[in-house]
């Protein structure tokens, strides 16, 4: 009797041991501007071709390889460049060396060869320009680049160099149900979705135009 509860003692042993290694580790640890992040305000995270993570901040983009941080885009308080607000991550989809980055002032194309951010300074077809707040950055299924900002949409046609402008037409009832766009979403069937202060809105490719589902006002 003695022998057999020795063998169920250490089967149960073993049986603990084994349920424990198969466990996975959980570990969790916390990275700031103590750690070598530009600001602790990050709005949003990407990971690279080459397995870095980018974080955009309140001050800047930072790359992390895992060990340390590197900034772009953050200076000193006491310089007279303006701040880096980055809303908005989004790799580029060819040239796996640049990031969009969506800003509080516009948007900007990241080299990271040469660690410089360059404007996108073109003007849509009715004259208005991206200097303005950029909340979110997405591209759709034929690789153009969708674009939400608090003065409308907009849609960059990078081959061709064109940019076209969205904005609320209170006369048409399938145009954005507002020119406040703060987010961008392509689903699994390759339809872009847009959400607005007004409602969510479906964009429809073949006749270029919105269908709108409104928020209801009580």
């Amino acid at each position: 009797m003695k022998h057999r509860l020795s063998t169920i003692l250490a089967a149960a042993w073993l049986l603990c041991v084994q349920t424990t290694l198969a466990q996975p580790l959980s570990v969790m640890r916390q990275y700031d501007a103590k750690s070598g992040l530009s600001d602790n305000t990050v709005r949003t995270i990407v990971q690279d071709t080459a397995g870095h993570l980018w974080f955009g901040t309140k001050d800047g983009i930072n790359r992390f390889n895992g060990v340390h941080f590197t900034r772009f885009g953050s200076y000193p308080r006491t310089s007279d460049k303006p701040l880096l607000n980055t809303l908005k991550l989004c790799p580029h989809i060819t040239d796996e060396n640049k990031i969009w980055v969506a800003a509080v002032d516009g948007l900007y194309l990241f080299n990271q060869e040469s660690g410089e951010f360059s404007v996108l300074g073109i003007e849509a077809d009715d004259s208005v320009g991206l200097k303005t707040f950029v909340a979110d950055v997405c591209y759709d299924a034929l690789g153009g680049l969708w674009i939400a900002t608090t003065n409308g949409l907009f849609h960059y046609n990078e081959l061709l160099g064109s940019l076209k402008h969205y904005t609320h037409d209170e006369q048409q009832p399938y145009s954005l149900p507002s020119n406040t766009v703060s987010c961008i979403l392509r689903d699994s069937s390759g339809d872009m979705w847009f959400g607005t202060r007004a409602g969510v809105a479906r964009y429809r490719r073949g006749v270029d135009m919105f269908d709108n589902y409104l928020l209801e006002h009580r």
